[in-house]
């Protein structure tokens, strides 16, 4: 027997022998409690984080430190390979800076940092004279911020090295669970005090977004004229519908790859069950009445149709889905979104996006390359005024997570968004410049490049990652920027291991 054809009989048995175990004890994968614990991590994130700063973040954010200690321990027993040595980097970045803002600093060193001298002497007017202060202008802010991260940390450490069959299972959950909540948005939106029936769904979707949110500061437009599900903003329900759409999509086209030649039809009803769910995501996304809706929705049509690239289908159906997807496109336009069409008229002296941008980066420079500390930008922002009267709006965002960034972090902020940055290309190439040795796994990833795409480009508009919902989705994302951990590899890895 020929060493390919030995490989390809170990790969044979391996398969075999990992099917006939339940998925969540897949050998291949990660281990059972591990996998449970980051689907508890997963459905927690969304059911109680769209709010953001509700008490259900507090409880994602709790659960994730087990998972991330458990997914640490999967990670000293996997093989790394070189963009997994450069995301441990990365998330190592974030900790350190996190933890040098907060260092105890003398006052003489703190007043000589850019925009500390005011601060003092507004201390010493009131009669306070700190021992010691931290870079940060609010430590606990900071350390809220770090916290924060954690939920996405812990999604992408878990699901970096389970099997394809657990990736499938948690995609599974997030189709159901967009699904779910675009249910809910609609028995929210189209609540009817004459219907006794829609009054008692609308009782029920509004006690779910009673847990995901402690304060009753709902976007007005949102509320009233489009859906949100448990969001408290419009346009974030909307940036995380388009985030599942290519992954959706995904699935579809390999299911379809992979019975396609096959004389059974049990494929049907999953295929027909995705196309729905698919127009069902195309037509709640711009029923959020979302401008964000119309641009991530148009790039996650477009990318999906690029999933189709190398893998070998024949062109007459590659064009019939390519003119299907874009008619379907446009009929939903036209039937869903003559409102989001209707804002986009609105003239840019009723958008005070570029107006906070601007007093943002004012403040960046009040603070200096080494910025104010992450978490602090309602302070940082306050110690400048404004060029122009924005209204009487209370800021508490930039508006832009860079912005925002650049404020609270300075250069050591830049430089590791410029890492991350990198290396999302890096994964996005690998992915995409052949057709990969396994197509599910190539499909999931390409989908997760667009997934990612999304969220970068929208975070430039807004602050999307700010939700617990779509931090845990983009935890995930990345981590299936990277294919299925394979059994082979494992046991090889061991191997080497037990050697040294």
């Amino acid at each position: 027997m020929t060493s390919a054809s030995h490989r390809r009989h170990s790969s044979r048995h391996r398969s075999e022998s990992a099917l006939s175990t339940p998925f969540w004890n897949d050998p291949a994968g990660v281990s059972p409690i591990l996998f449970l614990l980051a689907c508890v991590v997963f459905i927690s994130g969304l059911l109680f984080g769209g709010s953001g700063g509700s008490f259900g973040d507090t409880v994602v954010q709790l659960l994730a430190l087990p998972l991330i200690v458990l997914a640490s321990v999967q990670w000293t027993q996997s093989p790394l390979r070189s963009p997994d040595r450069v995301a441990l980097c990365i998330l190592a970045g974030i900790v350190v800076l996190a933890f040098v803002q907060l260092v105890p600093l003398p006052l003489s060193l703190w007043t000589a940092l850019p925009g500390r001298a005011d601060l003092m002497q507004d201390m010493h007017s009131v009669g306070v004279t700190p021992a010691w202060a931290s870079l940060s202008l609010n430590p606990l802010s900071t350390e809220r911020a770090l916290q924060w991260t954690l939920p996405a940390i812990g999604m992408f450490l878990a699901v970096r090295w389970m099997s394809q069959r657990q990736r499938v299972v948690m995609l599974s959950i997030l189709f159901a669970g967009a699904i779910g909540l675009l249910v809910l948005g609609v028995l929210l939106h189209g609540a009817s005090e004459s219907d006794s029936t829609t009054t008692a769904n609308a009782a029920l979707a509004k006690t779910s977004l009673a847990l995901t949110t402690v304060h009753a500061g709902r976007d007005p437009v949102a509320t009233d004229q489009s859906i949100a599900g448990l969001f408290s903003n419009h346009n974030h329900f909307a940036t995380f519908l388009a985030m599942t759409l290519p992954l959706i999509v995904a699935m579809g086209i390999a299911i379809w790859l992979k019975h396609r030649k096959g004389k059974s039809k049990r494929w049907l009803p999953w295929a027909a069950l995705l196309s729905m769910a698919i127009l069902a995501l195309l037509v709640g996304m711009f029923e959020t009445r979302s401008r964000a809706a119309l641009v991530l929705g148009g790039l996650g049509l477009v990318g999906s149709l690029a999933l189709m690239r190398h893998l070998g289908l024949n062109r007459k159906l590659v064009w019939a889905l390519t003119v299907g997807t874009l008619l379907g496109s446009l009929i939903v336009v036209e039937l869903a979104a003559s409102a989001t069409l209707a804002r986009l008229d609105e003239g840019p002296s009723t958008n005070t996006r570029w107006q906070i941008h601007a007093t943002t980066l004012r403040a960046a420079d009040h603070f200096g390359l080494l910025g104010s500390g992450l978490g602090t930008f309602v302070q940082a922002y306050q110690t400048v005024s404004p060029e122009k009267d924005i209204g009487p709006y209370f800021i508490n965002r930039a508006h832009s997570d860079y912005h925002e960034l650049w404020l609270e972090t300075g250069v050591p902020g830049l430089l590791l968004i410029g890492g991350y940055m990198g290396w999302f290309v890096w994964s996005s190439w690998r992915v995409w410049r052949g057709p990969g040795e396994h197509r599910t796994a190539t499909l999931v990833s390409r989908a997760a490049t667009l997934s990612i795409a999304m969220v970068l480009l929208h975070s430039y508009f807004d602050y999307p990652l700010r939700k617990t919902t779509i931090l845990v989705m983009f935890g995930m994302s990345c981590a299936l920027l990277a294919p299925g951990c394979d059994g082979g590899e494992k046991e090889a890895h061991k191997k080497r291991i037990a050697n040294t």
